[in-house]
């Protein structure tokens, strides 16, 4: 069997909440700067902040949406019992599944009336804007569930991708701290079977900084094709940069970009002198 879907207001299936309640240690707070934008989860404890601060009461299931600055998409799923502090709607529906409300007004065509706000240096979602435009969404509330429940899903797994991300980035930080030789000369970390002391110089010794020859235009190709295959950019502002296309007979490099100074973009070019390095890749 085939449901169909209806087309709605989205003022016919979302109700604001209004009335106003002050954080307790049992009743916590949330305010902008609590919610990573985009993603929906909090960076801290609730229950960790302070009280007394008055905002529009939540009940878990009512998604949080930031009308100020609509872009920096702040909104949340309400797991629990609190106030929202600041200029959020607090959203809740009797029509169609709570979850479902949480992807609704993620989805493309809701940010787009959301953002077209008043005011410039502080603009705000226009709720009479927003309330008139009009949806589909499906009749049958399990369908419903089933969009939300994939959506959940993946929010959930790019939460612990975001999590992971974050532990070896920590990782790296340590180990550059850790892996180098400072005032000692000795890193604190080393692989088995190295123990002698790093050598001290300056990076003048070490390392040659060096301009490319100017690209003119007109050795470039409008055109891409076998013969000049790679794109050169500028810092023009047409064609998004592109200045055209060069040959692959660029005497000492190789498989690379260019810019229009002959730096490498978007691969790095190693002279031929060093084989062992050749086709590495940012």
């Amino acid at each position: 069997m085939i449901f169909a879907w209806e087309q709605v207001k989205y003022g016919e299936i979302f109700q604001r909440r209004s009335k106003m309640g002050v954080s307790t240690p049992t009743l916590p707070s949330v305010e902008y700067d609590d919610i990573n934008p985009g993603m929906g989860t909090l960076n801290k404890e609730p229950k960790s902040k302070g009280i007394g601060k008055r905002g529009i009461y939540f009940n878990p299931g009512d998604v949080l949406f930031g009308k100020l600055r609509p872009y920096l998409k702040n909104w949340l799923f309400a797991c629990f019992e609190g106030v929202a502090v600041g200029d959020f709607w607090v959203l809740t529906s009797s029509k169609i599944d709570h979850g479902f409300t949480y992807s609704l007004i993620q989805t493309p065509g809701f940010q787009y009336i959301a953002n077209l706000s008043s005011g410039s240096k502080m603009p705000r979602s226009d709720w009479g804007l927003v309330s008139n435009a009009r949806t589909f969404i499906p009749i049958n509330h399990l369908e419903q569930e089933r969009i939300s429940s994939v959506l959940f899903g993946l929010d959930h797994a790019i939460t612990l991708h975001e999590e992971k991300k974050r532990q070896l980035e920590r990782l790296k930080s340590a180990l550059l701290q850790k892996m180098f030789a400072y005032k000692s000369g000795y890193p604190a970390i080393r692989f088995e079977g190295f123990s002698d002391e790093w050598e001290q110089c300056k990076v003048k010794d070490i390392f040659k900084i060096t301009r490319g020859k100017v690209l003119a235009a007109t050795e470039t190709s409008e055109e891409k094709s076998d013969i000049s295959p790679f794109p050169v950019y500028s810092s023009q502002t047409k064609n998004n940069g592109l200045m055209g296309y060069y040959n692959a007979n660029f005497p000492g490099f190789y498989n690379s970009s260019h810019t229009a100074d002959r730096f490498s973009a978007s691969r790095i070019s190693f002279m031929h002198d060093f084989p062992e390095m050749r086709g590495s890749q940012l």
